[in-house]
């Protein structure tokens, strides 16, 4: 694939889009997107997984999960907003 199609207008920017999401982990661009760290492989993924099912204990380097909503930081701006609206100064 020759990412100068892009540029003469014979891939769309979606296609581009869909094209870089599905690199592979260790790809130069996933490495740029997480600050020079390659991001964990399913398989690394599920190694770890095996040593926390035969310990007991989470393996010290697995990524943690971001358990915030999605929609926390809009929800707390709607509060605030209606807060305002209900009690105009």
């Amino acid at each position: 694939m020759d990412l100068a199609d892009y540029f003469r207008g014979e891939l769309s920017l979606r296609r581009l889009s869909v094209l870089i999401k599905h690199l592979p982990a260790d790809a130069a661009v996933q490495r740029i997107a997480h600050k020079g760290e390659t991001a964990w492989t399913r398989e690394e993924l599920l190694l770890t997984h095996l040593i926390q099912v035969w310990t007991g204990k989470p393996h010290p380097w697995l990524p943690k999960a971001d358990r915030r909503s999605r929609y926390a930081d809009l929800r707390a701006r709607l509060e605030a907003q209606q807060r305002r609206l209900a009690n105009p100064e």
